[in-house]
């Protein structure tokens, strides 16, 4: 896996955007995997059949439940060879919208191609499994109180709200002052 390794993602109103890329030369398409938080968002319902139907004249885009949150696999491009002597980038492309905040494990498998490796395979040669795993942190923060263009008549203002992220948050200051963290 190319992308995402480790990335921070800003959580705003109009969604997040995750960038998956993956390299996969000589993956048999009909056997990829690829999991958010442990949900196989190739084959949720409402996903392309074939993924090699999701090209880059015609990418794919479709929803999927993960977890409870809907979320959004827009742009999807497979572009895997089925033959050395096919030129391709041997790679799948797609971006993930709207994951929840926090943080999300992605997990990618598959089985090559057969025949696709020499027998037998050299010493030299590096063979590396499909197996890989990456991850990504939703960073957000949500005020709920006050309400946004809200005309406050005393002070000090107190201010409700949530700060998320898939990764230790060590400090939040608003107003010069540091907050609280321990709940």
């Amino acid at each position: 896996m190319i992308e995402p390794v480790g990335a921070v993602v800003t959580d705003e109103e109009n969604g997040n955007a995750t960038n998956v890329v993956i390299a996969a030369p000589r993956v048999d398409p009909t056997s990829l995997s690829f999991t958010i938080d442990g949900v196989n968002v190739l084959t949720a319902p409402g996903a392309p059949s074939p993924l090699t139907s999701c090209t880059a004249a015609s990418p794919c885009t479709f929803g999927v439940d993960i977890n409870g949150q809907a979320v959004t696999i827009a742009n999807l491009v497979v572009d895997l060879a089925s033959d050395i002597g096919v030129l391709a980038s041997n790679t799948v492309k797609f971006t993930v919208e709207n994951q929840a905040c926090g943080g999300h494990i992605y997990e990618i498998d598959g089985n090559r191609i057969p025949g696709s490796l020499r027998n037998p395979t050299t010493a030299a040669c590096h063979v590396d499994d499909i197996l890989d795993k990456g991850s990504s942190s939703i960073f957000g923060i949500r005020i709920d109180q006050p309400l946004a263009g809200a005309r406050l008549a005393s002070h000090p203002t107190q201010v409700t709200g949530e700060v998320c992220s898939g990764r230790e948050i060590t400090k939040v200051t608003l107003n010069g002052k540091s907050q609280d963290l321990s709940v």
